[in-house]
């Protein structure tokens, strides 16, 4: 009699440790699909050194960051993993914002100057600066550049508020026209 109840005791173990097996992986398998089915989530903070995101390529499509000062970057790439966008801060922590082409160089980029003045700069493809516009200690201006990266014509205001323009051909030569 003894060894009978020993034998269901045996056997009702048994089934009890299969159905707590089989409710167990049940319950993995239910978390693991409910894990990777629900992709969003809203979240009140987040916090991490860096943030990146791949594309479909496995290259960055965006980058969240900080630089070696501690002032916060962003930069965006193009689906080649050639920079498009850069935000972040000068050398002096004045903010900056630089696209770029599709060959990696500068298209435009907005930054303040030493003045604390705001200044957009465009480029050429090839990498030559072709417009400044901006600020100057007496006012705004305007810096013209030909093919080559050289300076041809400026206007800006002079130390008292009235108008120059200022005119040079490739060697320099030229002169400043001022208001009468």
């Amino acid at each position: 009699m003894n060894d009978e109840r020993i034998t269901r005791l045996e056997q009702n173990v048994k089934r009890q440790r299969l159905a707590i097996l089989f409710l167990s992986l049940t319950l993995c398998g239910f978390v693991s699909i409910a894990a990777t089915s629900h992709k969003n989530g809203v979240f009140d903070t987040i916090q991490a050194n860096s943030v990146i995101i791949k594309n479909d390529r496995g290259k960055n499509a965006v980058v969240i960051t900080s630089d070696t000062e501690g002032d916060g970057t962003l930069t965006t790439f193009r689906r080649s993993g050639m920079e498009l966008v850069h935000i972040s801060a000068t050398v002096d922590g004045k903010g900056t914002v630089t696209t770029y082409g599709k060959q990696g160089r500068k298209l435009v980029e907005l930054n303040a100057t030493v003045e604390e003045d705001g200044m957009i700069t465009t480029y050429k493809s090839t990498g030559k600066k072709l417009v400044d516009l901006g600020a100057t200690v007496d006012g705004g201006a305007i810096f013209m550049f030909n093919k080559t990266g050289e300076g041809i014509i400026t206007l800006q205001p002079d130390e008292y508020g009235n108008g120059q323009v200022g005119v040079w051909n490739r060697k320099g030569k030229g002169r400043v026209f001022d208001s009468q």
